[in-house]
């Protein structure tokens, strides 16, 4: 379930590993130095990993997912989240698994009918979280603390991700929780690398990622019909949903009686009063959808939690 991720192997508490060794591994590494601290950093890229190495700590930052299978569509489990921490151990030449985690994204998909988009206004207000829309995403944000849906294929197609063949042709609907700082804290323990993996503390991550989504508002739509006239929303199609959904309120027999009143008037002829009279008989035929659109995610969601692995 890990994305992102941040750790930090702190020369304070672990002997340092030889730097030459953990450069040799790297992509093209730059160095900073800060006269005012006496500090030396030297960055540099593994994989798609920044690995940082200075006077007083190894920082690895990026994508732990992206790392392991080489897109971040698939969603580490905890035995492939062991089997990436491992690699970077012997890799880099020192035990990953010491270090303490101070990022980590928490994320999967779920495949859904319609595109993501269609689902964000039905997710509503969560305290202490502000909820902002934007570009084609929905994001709640706090200070240490980050929720965000999205559509993971859109993403990746924007980022030049390879698709996985299974991927292709769906709607995946992303909901990542970004434990941006005081992680610790917000799992009750101090968390190091190797933890991640600990099926006492991926129970734990599991369940915080669950319940933050359970406690976000849903915001039922009880008679909605824009989501049953077509998987992408333009105007053409919002008109329709609007008169299917009046017609529905006003009923088909009361339309025709207006209809009828406006020919005897003559504000409308004949081939126009038969005319909306066959339009408005097949919008009063839409079958509306009744369970609210949000169930659909909430049942997905839940489905991941109880299946963790």
């Amino acid at each position: 379930m890990y994305d992102t991720i941040k750790l930090r192997y702190d020369f304070k508490y672990n002997n340092p590993p030889p730097k030459g060794v953990v450069l040799s591994y790297l992509d093209s590494y730059t160095t900073i130095d800060r006269h005012h601290n006496n500090t030396k950093t030297e960055t540099g890229k593994l994989d798609n990993l920044k690995v940082s190495y200075n006077n007083q700590s190894i920082i690895i930052n990026g994508s732990l997912c992206k790392y392991h299978y080489g897109e971040n569509i698939s969603t580490l489990t905890r035995q492939s989240t062991k089997e990436a921490i491992e690699k970077l151990s012997d890799t880099l030449g020192f035990d990953v698994g010491k270090c303490d985690v101070t990022r980590a994204d928490i994320s999967t998909n779920v495949s859904t009918t319609y595109p993501p988009l269609v689902y964000y206004p039905y997710l509503g207000h969560l305290d202490r979280y502000e909820r902002n829309p934007f570009k084609g995403s929905l994001y709640y944000k706090q200070s240490t603390k980050e929720i965000i849906f999205y559509d993971k294929v859109k993403d990746a197609k924007a980022k030049g991700m390879e698709i996985p063949t299974e991927f292709k042709h769906t709607n995946l609907f992303r909901y990542e929780l970004r434990l941006l700082k005081s992680l610790n804290k917000h799992l009750n323990q101090i968390v190091k690398a190797k933890d991640l993996y600990d099926e006492t503390t991926y129970t734990k991550v599991g369940s915080l990622w669950y319940s933050t989504y359970t406690d976000i508002e849903k915001r039922p739509n009880k008679e909605n019909i824009i989501t049953n006239m077509s998987d992408t929303l333009n105007a053409k199609d919002l008109d329709k949903a609007l008169k299917t959904q009046a017609i529905k309120e006003i009923g088909l027999e009361e339309l025709h009686q207006q209809l009828l009143a406006l020919k005897h008037r003559g504000l409308i002829n004949e081939s126009m009063y038969y005319r909306k009279i066959r339009e408005y008989k097949v919008l009063s035929e839409v079958d509306i959808q009744k369970d609210d659109t949000i169930d659909e995610v909430n049942k997905l969601i839940k489905e991941v939690y109880e299946n963790l692995t």
